[in-house]
């Protein structure tokens, strides 16, 4: 199943990031898992880790944008996203958690922007595509 598999992972990633705790791509990844897993707190902290490694990992960024984002530490979700958009302008994942922080926020405008660059990059496709398409149709942007 699954859930298996993502804990499979969450545990072969854990070992390897305990046995090379200096390294940021082993402790992103583990931060991804454990994301996959709905463990956000640990997601947070681990990709934090990723972070203080190696400032210029767009991949840590992003999972600790992301795991802000679940945690509605919305501030601190939008400053990562930020920085991950700096380091890798214009991905998908980037512009559709900011799009749903700014959301969050109050920010509609801005989210909407950031919507339709996903549904633009993605043609309305796939689950960040057609979540993106939905949210500006709901808000008269797309008829």
């Amino acid at each position: 199943s699954r859930n298996r598999r993502a804990r499979e992972a969450e545990e072969r990633f854990a070992r390897a990031a305990s046995m090379a705790s200096g390294s940021p791509i082993l402790n992103a990844l583990w931060a991804d898992s454990l994301y996959d897993l709905g463990d956000h707190p640990r997601s947070e902290q681990v990709s934090d880790r990723a972070n203080s490694l190696n400032p210029q990992l767009y991949y840590s960024r992003l999972i600790n944008g992301a795991s802000n984002w679940r945690l509605r530490n919305l501030r601190e979700a939008l400053d990562e996203l930020q920085l991950a958009e700096r380091l890798v302008p214009g991905t998908v994942l980037v512009a559709y958690f900011a799009g749903r922080t700014l959301e969050d926020l109050g920010d509609r405008r801005a989210a909407a922007e950031q919507y339709a660059k996903v549904a633009q990059a993605t043609q309305g496709q796939g689950e960040f595509g057609q979540s993106a398409v939905a949210r500006l149709r709901e808000w008269g942007y797309l008829s």
